[in-house]
């Protein structure tokens, strides 16, 4: 009683300022090092409560670093609703959000003036995803053998060249001199996170477009999600 009388005191004291930055992600609650310390019957109950309790939409301020908000769920509406009820809301300059639709759709109405931008994460989850979708045309065409064998060389495959040890590197040479596509893919994948090395966004700008230019026309498909 105690505790909750000095949030609730605190929390009507303390304001937060409206991030100029805001991020804007879900935050799915369970504990998986809880479920590994309990039975099957708990494990199996804590895996379908977690599978019926939606997701929480989370902002969090990204110059700080800290979290600005936590609501109920990531619903349009709930969003909606959190954003009109917001203080200050032309701070806000940038929101950096995943590839979900609705979010966007959602800032585009409550945030006109704000920029929209998807965060590193999940641009470089696309760019694996598309080397993996080239692995996985590859491994189609092998037999029982070579296909359980390339599924346990593609972590080589998600890994930055730079990471590789000397025998890890063999292993992928021998992939991908094998089969010339899959060599192309991860070239295309290895020069796309370098884009993010650049000093500054003109130049990561520029690396963009020369990336676009020379990706093979046989891989637009796979990389389409990073190319629109």
């Amino acid at each position: 009683r105690i505790a909750a009388e000095f949030l609730n005191e605190l929390e009507t004291k303390h304001v937060l300022q409206t991030p100029i930055h805001l991020g804007l992600d879900e935050l799915c609650f369970g504990s998986k090092g809880a479920q590994r310390q309990q039975g099957f019957l708990h494990k199996a109950l804590a895996t379908h409560s977690r599978r019926t309790r939606p997701p929480r939409a989370i902002l969090s301020d990204l110059k700080r670093r800290t979290i600005f908000a936590l609501l109920p769920n990531n619903k349009a509406a709930t969003l909606r609703q959190f954003f009109q009820r917001l203080r200050d809301c032309d701070r806000i300059v940038v929101v950096c959000i995943d590839f979900c639709h609705a979010y966007r759709r959602v800032i585009r109405e409550a945030l006109p003036h704000a920029d929209v931008v998807i965060d590193k994460f999940h641009i470089l989850q696309r760019a694996n995803e598309a080397l993996d979708e080239v692995r996985q045309d590859v491994k189609s065409r092998l037999f029982l053998s070579g296909r359980k064998r390339l599924k346990y060389d593609s972590r080589l495959l998600r890994k930055r060249r730079a990471c590789l040890s000397s025998e890890q590197q063999d292993v992928l040479d021998e992939w991908t001199t094998r089969f010339p596509e899959l060599q192309k893919a991860y070239e295309a994948k290895e020069t796309f996170h370098e884009i993010w090395g650049a000093k500054d966004a003109e130049e990561g700008r520029t690396r963009y477009r020369a990336w676009c230019d020379n990706l093979p026309a046989s891989l637009h498909r796979q990389f389409r999600f990073v190319i629109t």
